[in-house]
């Protein structure tokens, strides 16, 4: 399984805060939805999505990969004509796949060239899950009173 939506998204959200701490972007909300909407697109291919429904894929292979992370940001672009916001859109994506690295079924990053899957030990819906959605909350709303 994957790890849960808000978890993807407290890290897309922290992810945000650090580069606007750093000074890297400027404060806009496009950003913030791009990466959000990035770390949730690859469980698009989940069982009873829309996705699935009308193209069978298996859950955590293609979309779960760095191939899947750049043709989804391609159609970004494609589809947004946003000069930067497919690179928000791909800084989320790859957050998604480096949490979902951290489960035991993982993430194959160089699928279809090469199938090893990088795994953790963290399980979804368990206490370091959510240890690990109460840190980067806290972390946001430090970066966000600091």
């Amino acid at each position: 399984m994957s790890m849960r939506a808000y978890t993807h998204l407290a890290a897309s959200l922290t992810l945000y805060l650090t580069l606007a701490k750093l000074r890297l972007l400027t404060w806009d909300v496009s950003p913030l939805l791009a990466m959000a909407a990035g770390s949730l697109a690859p469980d698009v291919d989940r069982y009873r999505s829309l996705l699935s429904r009308l193209i069978p894929l298996k859950h955590r292979g293609a979309l779960h990969s760095l191939a899947g992370a750049a043709a989804a940001s391609v159609v970004i672009a494609l589809t947004l004509r946003a000069p930067y916001l497919p690179l928000f859109f791909a800084l989320g994506y790859l957050s998604h796949l480096a949490l979902d690295s951290l489960t035991p079924m993982g993430v194959a990053w160089l699928s279809p060239i090469y199938s090893h899957r990088v795994r953790g030990p963290v399980k979804v819906g368990s206490l370091t899950e959510h240890l690990a959605f109460l840190f980067l909350a806290a972390s946001s709303a430090l970066m966000l009173v600091l």
